[in-house]
């Protein structure tokens, strides 16, 4: 258990780390600044900017809409890979896929309850702005009630840890808050002076403890969470690690980059660029005069440029306009090249959907790779943070500290679930696999025609559900599987789609017209009876061909053995014989065509009784060949 920090303490760590990682938060800072529009031009020491039009770019504002909108309608995946294990069952790995989504679906509906956005999409703008993704992740179990889970984002700007052998040591969230919400959180009143001034809050955590202070005051004493590890995830954005460099002493700040990383300072020299077009431009509409006079104190009454202005003048006034300054033959140039940069390091205008023409299967291709340099490696963050949730979720579920819950949702098939999940079942079921994919452009019609030609012929050249994972990438492929297996036994049968058109026409209202499905259907089973049993006759009266006759199960005429009855909802005159009992005896109707074979014709005369073979064919005037 580790030792409990005191109030000083705690204090005294956040404020260290603090410092020696400031350079890494004055980033976050300056990247909000950007994202916020606010004036950035190149650094003038001689303020010449001063009294001057300053032109601000949105680009990007959208640009980073853009990824966040990406990352916030992202499709999550949660998938356990099949295995072999036998104490690993698919149901106890689908139930524990039903128990993260349905965490995670509660935890949503508290952080609206808290008017705050849902977590993937906090953690899509943190992922963009900030570049690192943090949060607490804990069962909170009041006095009175079941546990819930509380799975709150943090700001990294705010988020202080320390990394151990095993993971974090410890972390912590600092933050300002009112004497009003520290009341309402916390239940304690600080006496100051003035109620409506901020305070810092520190929320403590480490592998054991949860402590919150405020000005060496503990606003919640030091208690046990009950998680086995301290109950904080943090990911970082991108392939960089922490470098460490005897030239530079700021290196730290290239370590989870925003997605303004390659452009900060295009951004600085277009909107220095375009300041200069804008201010021509209202120079334009005012361009500055010179009057002249005897005495140089004459001054127009009324301004020049008014539409409809009528100037007096005395002899030996005159009013002439200057020249207007112009900017260098080489401004377009210029700016386009500096278009093309921030294009390059943030995404091009077709991203937004300025395409004047139809765009080919391989620009959408190259169109996506330049996309994914952006959005891959805040996918991969946000899978990484969700990986660590389910861990810290299945930690502290499968510990039994908090009793058990009851969960709902939709799983991955679209299907809704109610469980309650037995803890031990989420301890032995294997870890899932969490991605997510983003809805980018795809040439999807030339997918599609590779796939069909992979799979065509006497032997494909690659199979189907490699084609749909790799070429087609569909999520669920065994969903799929599924669907398309139950598409051909709905067609592979005439009775199945009979039976499927009958039930659609009863759900959709059209009871009418599903009778005479109903009627077609009864005729098709009868006459499938009558095949039975001409195929019971043929064999002398004995089983049907395949019919088990070592005791494994009962024949034709034997009746239905266990789990062989006839369907529910069926009735069992319309049932084979194999469900509704022996073939019924040969009656004139079945005879002729319908009869088994060896049946007589009606009507046939029968050989007397007693009278031989031979006597038979010697009455036909016949004798036996020798």
């Amino acid at each position: 258990m580790a030792k409990r920090a005191s109030p000083s303490e705690i204090i005294e760590m956040v404020d260290g780390q603090d410092q020696d990682t400031r350079v890494l938060r004055d980033r976050m800072e300056d990247d909000y600044g950007i994202y916020r529009q606010e004036t950035t031009l190149p650094d003038d020491p001689d303020n010449e900017n001063a009294g001057f039009k300053v032109f601000t770019s949105n680009e990007p504002t959208t640009f980073a809409d853009k990824l966040i909108s990406w990352q916030a309608s992202a499709q999550m995946i949660i998938h356990t890979p099949e295995h072999g294990e036998l104490r690993h069952k698919r149901e106890i790995d689908n139930e524990k896929e039903q128990f993260l989504l349905g965490v995670l679906k509660h935890n949503d509906t508290w952080l609206l309850d808290q008017v705050q956005p849902q977590l993937q999409n906090q953690l899509a703008f943190y992922s963009t702005l900030r570049g690192i993704l943090a949060g607490r992740c804990l069962f909170v179990k009041p006095k009175s009630g079941p546990a819930y889970p509380t799975i709150r984002p943090w700001d990294p700007l705010h988020t202080y840890w320390q990394v151990g052998e095993k993971g974090l040591d410890w972390a912590c969230y600092r933050i300002q808050k009112s004497e009003a919400q520290i009341h309402a959180e916390y239940g304690v009143r600080l006496d100051s002076k003035d109620p409506r001034s901020l305070h810092t809050v520190y929320d403590f955590y480490d592998s054991t403890h949860n402590t919150v202070v405020v000005e060496d005051k503990a606003l919640k004493r030091s208690t046990v969470h009950g998680s086995p590890s301290t109950p904080v995830f943090l990911a970082v954005v991108g392939s960089a690690p922490q470098v460490y460099s005897t030239r530079y002493s700021d290196t730290l700040k290239d370590w989870g980059e925003s997605v303004f990383a390659a452009n900060r300072e295009s951004y600085k020299q277009f909107n220095f660029f375009m300041s200069i077009v804008m201010e021509l431009a209202s120079r334009s509409r005012k361009p500055p005069a010179v009057m002249t006079s005897p005495d140089g104190t004459r001054a127009p009454e009324e301004s020049p440029y008014l539409s409809g202005s009528l100037l007096q003048l005395a002899e030996g006034e005159r009013m002439d306009l200057l020249e207007m300054p112009t900017t260098t033959r080489d401004m377009d140039k210029i700016l386009g090249l500096i278009t093309g940069q921030i294009q390059r390091g943030a995404l091009p205008f077709s991203a937004y959907g300025e395409v004047a023409f139809q765009l080919s299967g391989f620009a959408i291709t190259q169109l996506r790779q330049g996309i994914d340099t952006q959005i891959q490696p805040r996918l991969a963050a946000l899978a990484n943070a969700y990986r660590q949730i389910s861990r810290l979720l299945t930690e502290q579920y499968s510990s039994q500290g908090f009793g058990q819950i009851s969960v709902s949702g939709y799983d991955s098939k679209q299907e809704f679930f109610d469980i309650s999940p037995d803890p031990m079942i989420i301890r032995v079921a294997c870890e899932p696999d969490i991605e997510f994919v983003g809805e980018l452009p795809e040439d999807d019609q030339s997918k599609m025609a590779i796939a069909q030609m992979a799979r065509e012929g006497e032997k494909p050249f690659l199979p189907d559900r490699y084609l749909w994972d790799n070429v087609l990438k569909i999520r669920d492929t065994d969903a799929i599987e599924r669907m398309l297996n139950e598409q051909i036994a709905k067609q592979g049968l005439p009775e199945a789609g009979t039976f499927t058109l009958m039930k659609s026409l009863e759900e959709s209202g059209n009871p009418e017209i599903a009778q005479f499905y109903y009627a077609r259907l009864m005729m098709m089973m009868k006459e499938m009876e009558m095949q039975f049993a001409q195929m019971g006759m043929a064999a002398g009266g004995g089983p049907m061909p395949g019919a088990p006759t070592n005791g494994a199960g009962p024949g034709p005429g034997q009746g239905p053995g266990p789990g062989q009855g006839p369907p529910p909802g069926m009735p069992p005159q319309v049932l084979p014989g194999a469900f509704s009992g022996p073939p019924p005896a040969p009656s004139p109707a079945t005879v002729g065509p319908y009869g088994p074979p060896g049946t007589p014709r009606p009507g046939a005369r029968q050989s007397p009784v007693g009278l031989n073979e031979d006597s038979a064919l010697a009455r036909l005037g016949l004798v036996r060949g020798r």
